[in-house]
């Protein structure tokens, strides 16, 4: 009890620019070194596999992406449960929330499993692969489904964690997922000569390390949340909260799926195999500022969460625009990072000289409205936090349907390979234009 006495007199009274760093630089860390698992998985499947195998690594994206989209449903509908009912004195509420994720979470994730490993191969060729690429995509995906549960759980369970204020914590469940990743990848890759089966399981053994971390924390009673018998029943009310506010996270990386596999489809069509090589490369290229974009966002949720379920508007409107300049500043840099050096992080997956002038243009056209993305995933991460997933929502669905799509669908017929990579700035472009309204109207409404 002392212990959640202390975090929440924290949240509630300590300076706002001091909590924000405190929280969001183990969020930080902890999504680098999730961004740096997928980044070092294609390196050692570039360099183990080669061209076909960064495709099949691009095919199986989108199905990661569903996978996610389910853990962070609920994980993210879950936190916004938590941070509030915390910060208005509601330990119970907060404690039956940890049992109603871990049962979804789990739940869910066997769902999927058994549909995956039945349509696995139908998947591959509907997400963009043909030829060679549909086995080595097989390969990945017949293993990445029995890992599901453990994915879904740690993924939902960790935005838990950072809700109760715990962010370092949060950060070492990532932390040892990694490092099972990277001890067991390149003995599967490059000395079993496993290929693409062999990268992925050492994702799911990853994946596996973390879900049992995160499990024995509870049960351990190591955090602010609690497992009790008496809470073990989740309510009706909550499970649809929790799909409501979290709904945002499922259209925003469900949808993402969607449209990762038409831009496949659309890569191969326009460019070939190759291209949705490229695309692979250009992905995980950008997930490492990405992340850091998350991470800010993550650490501001459970501040933001507490003061404004506690009603201190005031803290409130000062963690929005302390995170929405943080972020932004880094998406500034990094477009510009992006644009002047793109080769130093495209080398990092193949020497093949081609396939690095491919990827080095393809980027080049991608960031030129990066520098709002920072701005975007803040004002999308306060409206959850605030429990407002209906805001969101519609700006995840702003981006990727109302905008990319279309766009998708248009500018390859003008400009061809290179119209396929300029969706990405058209659309962020006017999603932004979007938010900003959306967290003006909000700025307002807290102001009253």
């Amino acid at each position: 009890m002392e212990e959640r006495n202390a975090r929440d007199k924290a949240l509630a009274t300590d300076p706002v620019g001091r909590l924000l760093l405190r929280l969001s630089l183990p969020a930080i860390l902890g999504m680098l070194v999730q961004a740096s698992y997928n980044f070092i998985d294609a390196v050692f499947i570039g360099r183990a596999v080669g061209p076909s195998g960064l495709a099949g690594v691009s095919v199986a994206f989108p199905v990661q992406l569903l996978l996610g989209s389910i853990a962070m449903t609920i994980g993210v509908g879950g936190a916004s449960v938590v941070s509030r009912s915390l910060g208005a004195g509601d330990s119970d509420r907060a404690d039956r929330a940890l049992f109603t994720v871990t049962l979804l979470s789990v739940a869910l994730a066997l769902l999927a499993l058994a549909a995956g490993l039945i349509w696995r191969t139908e998947l591959a060729s509907l997400f963009g692969a043909s030829g060679d690429v549909v086995a080595r995509t097989v390969e990945f995906l017949d293993v990445l489904f029995l890992g599901a549960p453990f994915l879904c759980f740690s993924m939902a369970a960790n935005a838990l964690i950072r809700a109760e204020g715990n962010a370092r914590t949060a950060m070492a469940t990532m932390l040892v997922s990694v490092a099972v990743n990277v001890a067991l990848a390149p003995p599967l890759l490059f000395w079993a000569k496993m290929g693409m089966r062999g990268a992925a399981i050492a994702t799911v053994a990853g994946q596996g390390a973390s879900a049992l971390w995160i499990f024995l924390y509870f049960l351990r009673r190591r955090g602010v949340l609690r497992f009790r018998r008496r809470l073990i029943l989740p309510q009706a009310a909550m499970v649809r909260e929790i799909f409501l506010v979290g709904s945002s996270e499922f259209v925003r990386l469900g949808t993402g799926s969607i449209v990762v596999g038409i831009l496949n489809n659309a890569l191969a069509a326009y460019g070939g195999p190759e291209s949705v090589a490229v695309y692979g490369i250009v992905n995980r290229s950008l997930s490492i500022s990405f992340m850091c974009l998350l991470g800010i966002a993550q650490g501001m949720q459970p501040v933001l969460g507490f003061n404004y379920g506690a009603g201190l508007m005031d803290r409130s409107r000062r963690v929005m625009l302390l995170t929405v300049g943080a972020a932004s500043l880094v998406s500034a840099g990094s477009c510009l990072f992006y644009f002047f050096f793109p080769g130093a992080v495209v080398r990092f997956f193949t020497d093949d000289a081609p396939l690095i002038g491919q990827s080095v243009s393809a980027l080049r056209l991608v960031v030129p409205a990066y520098w709002i993305a920072g701005f975007q995933i803040a004002g999308s991460a306060a409206f959850q936090a605030l429990g407002k997933g209906g805001y969101s929502l519609v700006l995840s669905l702003s981006r990727q349907v109302l905008f990319l799509l279309p766009f998708l669908y248009v500018f390859p017929r003008f400009w061809g390979l290179a119209g396929v990579w300029l969706v990405f700035p058209a659309a962020d472009s006017l999603s932004a234009i979007v938010t900003l309204f959306f967290f003006l109207r909000e700025w307002k409404r807290l102001r009253t």
